[in-house]
């Protein structure tokens, strides 16, 4: 998963990846419960983010670099250590980019989604080649089963000066949902959108943050 934030003086990025395979036996769920685990078809959304000290074109970042976020979306065996299992073929069920728009007061966070594949979208590719910034998330998906392609479940997801993307999958999800639904707040739990188990695990963070004074 990838957090970012930004404030007038400063933008910080923190950035964990969490890489999940798909489990080919019956065990007990990280929900607690005895449930069957459902076998799925894996898939692996992909996603890159930078904080730098200088502002940086957007498509230097995830256009033209030959093993570029947009490179590896269509041709994930482009990919060194592909396999089967932790990775998938492409990453056409949408993309997003986020980035903090340094000439406004407070670096705004700025979002652009959309359910088109991210290479055919010349929309991104022009935002992308007039847009600078210090701080950068984009993410291309592979829609997890059930979870829908939609604009609502592209990443990045935004609260605020919050930005977050994540990568794999939770398994039990919807049972795991059910069970922690009641420990959001109500402004995070109001904020979902789409139905994703990386927004849920957005809400729980924006929870989190909101219990220590720092959901801005």
């Amino acid at each position: 998963l990838c957090v970012a934030s930004s404030d007038e003086t400063f933008a910080v990025a923190v950035a964990i990846a969490f890489f999940t395979r798909v489990l080919h036996k019956k065990r007990r769920n990280v929900c607690g419960c005895d449930c069957r685990t459902e076998e799925i078809s894996s898939s692996m959304c992909r996603w890159i983010t930078v904080l730098s000290s200088d502002d940086m074109l957007l498509s230097d970042i995830v256009m033209s670099p030959s093993n570029s976020l947009i490179k590896m979306s269509i041709e994930a065996n482009y990919l060194p250590g592909f396999d089967e299992t932790n990775n998938h073929i492409t990453n056409a069920d949408g993309f997003g980019i986020g980035w903090y728009a340094n000439q406004t007061p407070a670096k705004h966070a700025a979002v652009f989604k959309d359910v088109l594949p991210a290479w055919s979208n010349v929309n991104l590719r022009e935002i992308c080649q007039a847009t600078y910034s210090d701080c950068i998330m984009a993410h291309v998906r592979a829609a997890s089963p059930q979870s829908g392609v939609s604009q609502q479940n592209c990443h990045p997801f935004k609260a605020g000066r919050l930005l977050f993307c994540h990568n794999g999958r939770i398994d039990s999800f919807q049972l795991m949902r059910r069970r922690y639904n009641s420990l959001l707040t109500d402004e995070a739990y109001l904020g979902i959108r789409g139905t994703t188990d990386s927004e849920f695990i957005f809400a729980l963070v924006l929870t989190i943050l909101s219990k220590d004074g720092q959901s801005e």
